[in-house]
């Protein structure tokens, strides 16, 4: 077992470059590993905040989404991990269908990361499953306004208009 000290100092933990190369099974084993030889009420230090997030970037990777939901939602306790536990969060409600919670999410993350295409993407594709049409649409166009070409945005709009019998505006989306 590591001891926080140890765990704490070092600027690459095992675990953290386990997960780097892709292993993420045994990335898991040593970030729980870590967790487990904790006190139960040991307060949210740094290294422990670090060992959650990585085990539920691990699980989310393995295609464990509920087990790293918890996860994520344990280091967004501690303030140098909430923003990356909030991406977490979204991607893994995204992936369990959980577009709702998935949204509001990754609208936070999306704020936090606007650069990162994989968020923007995985929101729109949540607005376009859970909100309402027309708020869809508002938030659509209000997006457009700043990223003209994010084509996420023009599918979204796409969809919007076929589920409504507008088949041609919605071809003229997808199209853009």
């Amino acid at each position: 077992m590591k001891n926080w000290k140890n765990f704490a100092n070092q600027s690459y933990t095992k675990p953290n470059k386990i997960f780097k190369n892709g292993d993420f099974k045994e990335a898991a084993s040593n970030y729980h590993s870590f967790i487990e030889g904790q006190q139960p009420q040991a307060p949210l230090t740094e290294p422990l905040a670090r060992a959650y997030n990585g085990l539920g970037w691990s699980q989310f990777q393995k295609g464990q989404y509920e087990q790293a939901l918890e996860k994520f939602k344990k280091s967004h306790k501690h303030v140098i991990y909430e923003t990356d536990a909030i991406k977490g969060i979204g991607f893994s409600n995204y992936h369990l269908g959980r577009y709702t919670d998935a949204s509001y999410f990754l609208k936070i993350a999306h704020a936090v990361y606007p650069e990162q295409k994989q968020i923007s993407y995985k929101l729109d594709w949540s607005v376009m499953r859970s909100w309402e049409n027309t708020r869809a649409r508002q938030y659509y166009n209000r997006e457009l306004q700043k990223d003209p070409l994010r084509p996420s945005l023009y599918m979204g709009l796409g969809w919007l208009h076929l589920k409504q019998d507008k088949p041609d505006l919605a071809v003229e989306h997808f199209l853009k």
